[in-house]
């Protein structure tokens, strides 16, 4: 097994009291549709994390976003686990698999210094996706500079734009390709298996979303219950469908502060968990700030499967249509192959707090024995 250590770590200590804090705490983290695709392995001073096959398609395809999701749950764990005057050290594996795990996360006791980590450990409580629109209002050029002195790893870049024109392109690109996820049966499935419309079945499962969570009500909830079916919606595509969802969906663009895009030199598994962990610390930063963040992932994952995919994810007419209208993405944010955008997101002030929050497995669904 090929492990790369970030630090060394060897002292055997005994996790019984905070075990079950820590791993919650990584349970919090965000993920793609909210999937939660994580297993823990629990023995003497280290937690084994595995990830799960992959429910997403082509979202996650070389499992960049499961990856992203794993670097934020181990800044969730890092941050709780000085709560109990530990650190922690991580292994990442690049050969993992359903039984080999991705990365092992090892504690050593230590007291430590951290100003701010009350103020972190709510955030991580309080951090959410926010759907619904924010103010239109640009942000100062001392918010941006907040932004740009966050700590970046190595071969992690972040970028951050706040003008009117530039929000507009975005959404222009944004609401062409985003058509494609309506045009597919696999990515129409990849929603809605995660969309539940029973709040028992969602309390049960307790993984995906429900309309609530998506900011969804009214005519909207009445029109998502019927376009659940694939026939339906593709009946509907006849008269325009997936370009006025396009559209709705990408609104967000052009009622926010700024946009941003965290993006990587590379797609090893490391340098996607750093970029995981950095994805964490932006969004808890952004939660203290009591700006609300929303991530539009899409057009990234459609980014880098026309340009790094071999052609075999996407149709000629997808892939046309990508070629047509993705360039003007690329220049705004400086992208190419060796720059490669991860995670988009839109963040501004809040105008209408969120009804309800996503849930989150329970203890007994990810600990393997």
């Amino acid at each position: 097994m090929l492990l790369q250590s970030v630090s060394l770590v060897s002292n055997m200590i005994n996790l019984e009291d905070s075990i079950k804090s820590i791993i919650n705490a990584g349970l919090l983290a965000p993920s793609f549709y909210n999937t939660q695709p994580w297993q823990f392995k629990v023995s003497n001073n280290k937690i084994e994390l595995f990830l799960a096959e992959s429910e997403l398609s082509i979202y996650d395809w070389h499992k960049i976003q499961s990856l992203l999701s794993v670097g934020a749950v181990i800044e969730n764990i890092v941050n709780e686990a000085k709560k109990w005057n530990l650190t922690c050290d991580y292994q990442v594996n690049d050969q993992f698999s359903i039984t080999e795990p991705v990365v092992i996360i090892k504690f050593l006791e230590n007291l430590t210094e951290d100003s701010r980590l009350n103020i972190k450990l709510e955030a991580i409580k309080n951090r959410h996706a926010n759907y619904y629109m924010f103010e239109n209002e640009s942000l100062e050029q001392v918010q941006l500079s907040y932004f740009n002195k966050l700590n970046k790893p190595p071969g992690i870049q972040l970028k951050i734009i706040s003008d009117e024109q530039s929000k507009k392109i975005i959404f222009n690109v944004a609401s062409i390709i985003d058509q494609i996820r309506f045009m597919r049966k696999d990515l129409h499935f990849a929603f809605y298996n995660k969309l539940h419309f029973s709040e028992k079945k969602h309390r049960k499962i307790r993984t995906g979303f429900n309309l609530e969570n998506l900011g969804i009500c009214g005519f909207a909830s009445y029109f998502f219950r019927i376009t659940k079916y694939w026939y339906v919606t593709k009946f509907l595509r006849n008269f325009g469908l997936a370009k006025k969802f396009g559209e709705n969906a990408n609104l967000g663009f052009l009622n926010c502060s700024a946009l941003g895009l965290i993006s990587v030199e590379n797609l090893d598994t490391l340098t996607l968990i750093r970029a995981g962990q950095f994805m964490q610390q932006l969004w808890l930063e952004t939660t203290i700030l009591n700006y609300g963040l929303q991530p539009h992932t899409t057009l990234c994952v459609f980014d880098y499967l026309e340009r790094l995919g071999n052609g075999s994810e996407l149709s000629d007419s997808e892939l046309k249509l990508i070629n047509e209208n993705i360039n003007n993405y690329r220049e705004l944010f400086n992208l190419n192959s060796k720059n490669i955008g991860v995670f988009l997101f839109r963040l501004g002030k809040i105008t209408t707090p969120i009804i309800s929050k996503t849930l989150r497995k329970e203890l007994k669904q990810v600990i393997l024995s």
